[in-house]
């Protein structure tokens, strides 16, 4: 009895007090975020400037709150409350609308009663050693972005571009396969002969144009050749703004393009931040800046076999990385980034300055070359089932008087963009998404050329 009565009490006291509990909890998640915009500044001063102030005014303003009467303060928190819930099941919304990427693909393809290779990357690359063949991993920018050691590259002194040359290459599996293919002589995905042939297209980007997840042949690169032009892809996953810029400077005089297909995916703007903190790669802002990457290939081959050799020892739990992925998910939701996303309120709103600038030497670099330089919109998976503006880069577009080709506009339109992804997820295109992609580009920008 006595055990009832104070849960009662107990109850009581919550209800009553549960404008007080919940002003609380506003100002410690404001402090934690203002700790947040502290700890981060060197790395995006803008955006942390903002996150101070925001979180400053949000401590500021509760605890203003907590001094009023009782009735007002219950009055401020259910208003307050109430909308943020509404954003949260906005956001929410947003995330189920979206065909969900990170599915068992394995569960398909047994659904569909499809092939499914259950091998990992690794196993398929100690399956091909064990025939004596000289495999290895596809490259993806973000190892060096976010898995080397600065002082490993700047010990170095050099910041590859793309992967190891001429050697097997083991990419990806999303439709039941993985992509394997023979590297070129600068360690991208082309078939190696078509560097001695004339009125080349030099196609950059990031892991749509690398051609993940199909066969040689299959990527935007390779079907284009497969209609007579001479087109090479520079694409490596990951790959960011910056970092394509780099590849232009670098390997421009070499390919003496006639035409330069800058893809552009809205993820690029978020690879800035991580860009401009790498040593050698940022200074590609200057613009006598570069490496002499084409004929340094044996240097690249050596230091990227030691990187991923020493990166494919360390593997993740499946532990670590259901919470790894747990965390990032509840955060995600909690800060609302879906709706941010669409809303251009996010820390990418702070790379467009920087955005504009990189662009202004690509087109420069262009022009030096002699080459037509393009600007193609890729689909982010969200913006295919919900509309949002890229006025901002269609203004950095149009004052660098850049030509656009909309192909996430052009998808739309289809009626049914599912169809260009395996299993109807948007992950990476399938064999139909990159030969629509050519066929836009051969309708948009080649028809009408002299070759």
């Amino acid at each position: 009895m006595l055990e009832n009565l104070n849960r009662t009490n107990l109850m009581k006291k919550i209800k009553q007090n549960i404008s007080n509990i919940i002003i609380l909890l506003f100002i410690l998640l404001g402090i934690y975020a203002l700790f947040f915009g502290i700890f981060t500044i060197k790395n995006n001063y803008d955006w942390s400037i903002k996150i101070i102030f925001f979180s400053s005014s949000i401590i500021v303003f509760f605890i203003f709150i907590s001094f009023l009467s009782k009735k007002l303060k219950d009055i401020f928190v259910t208003i307050l409350t109430t909308t943020y819930f509404a954003f949260l099941f906005v956001n929410f919304y947003l995330e189920i609308s979206i065909p969900d990427r990170h599915v068992d693909i394995s569960v398909l393809a047994k659904k569909e009663n499809k092939f499914f290779d259950p091998r990992t990357k690794i196993e398929v690359i100690n399956d091909l050693k064990k025939k004596n063949i000289d495999a290895h991993p596809a490259m993806l920018a973000g190892l060096l972005q976010s898995d080397v050691e600065d002082s490993t590259i700047t010990n170095s002194n050099i910041y590859p571009l793309a992967g190891v040359s001429n050697v097997t290459t083991v990419m990806c599996n999303e439709s039941g396969y993985y992509s394997i293919y023979k590297s070129d002589r600068f360690g991208f995905n082309n078939d190696d002969k078509f560097y001695e042939k004339d009125n080349k297209i030099m196609i950059l980007g990031d892991s749509m144009i690398h051609g993940f997840c199909v066969n040689p042949g299959n990527d935007v690169a390779g079907y284009l050749r497969s209609k007579g032009y001479n087109a090479l892809s520079f694409g490596i996953a990951n790959n960011g703004p910056l970092t394509e810029l780099g590849t232009i400077r670098e390997y421009v005089d070499y390919v003496k393009p006639k035409i330069i297909l800058w893809a552009f995916h809205p993820n690029d703007l978020y690879d800035i931040k991580r860009e401009i903190r790498k040593p050698l790669l940022k200074d590609y802002f200057k613009e006598d800046f570069y490496q002499n990457l084409v004929n340094r290939q044996n240097e690249i081959d050596f230091f990227l076999k030691n990187i991923m050799d020493s990166s494919n020892k360390v593997t993740k739990s499946k532990t670590k990385a259901f919470f790894f992925t747990l965390k990032k998910n509840i955060r995600s939701h909690l800060t609302l980034h879906n709706l941010r996303y669409f809303l251009n309120i996010s820390s990418m709103s702070n790379n467009y300055e920087l955005f504009e600038e990189i662009l202004t030497l690509a087109k420069h670099e262009s022009e030096k070359a002699n080459a037509e330089l393009y600007f193609i919109f890729l689909p982010d998976h969200r913006e295919l089932q919900i509309p949002k503006s890229n006025n901002k880069i269609n203004q950095i577009l149009n004052k660098l008087d850049i030509k656009i080709i909309n192909f996430t506009e052009i998808m739309k339109k289809t009626g049914d963009p599912l169809e260009f992804f395996p299993w109807r997820r948007m992950i990476h295109f399938n064999e139909k998404g990159y030969a629509f992609l050519g066929d836009i580009i051969i309708k948009e920008v080649l028809s009408d050329k002299p070759f």
